[in-house]
């Protein structure tokens, strides 16, 4: 069996209403825009806690993947560097794009 989505992404047999289309889209556009969701809700006058609201509802009812983002992975370069002090450490650091 094959699994296909709609245009929105979607799997097929999953029908939304208009107000579950309107938040995916905005979902969506804002996977897209590089930009914090507050910053997002406030440029496009969303209320920030329906954001919110909508992201974890629309991963409730299958229309976004509760384990990925929309966005695709994106590989960082990792340093190695020897740490003068006694015994094993490591530090991770990860610059936000």
């Amino acid at each position: 069996m094959q699994n296909t989505t709609n245009q929105l992404g979607v799997p097929s047999g999953h029908k939304l209403t208009e107000v579950q289309r309107f938040w995916l889209q905005h979902y969506q556009a804002w996977q897209t825009s590089g930009k914090n969701q507050v910053a997002y809700a406030r440029e496009h006058g969303l209320a920030v806690k329906s954001l919110y609201y909508w992201k974890k509802r629309l991963r409730q009812i299958g229309a976004i993947d509760a384990g990925l983002s929309s966005t695709p992975p994106v590989f960082q370069k990792v340093q190695l560097a020897p740490v003068a002090a006694a015994g094993i450490q490591c530090q991770i650091r990860m610059a936000l794009t």
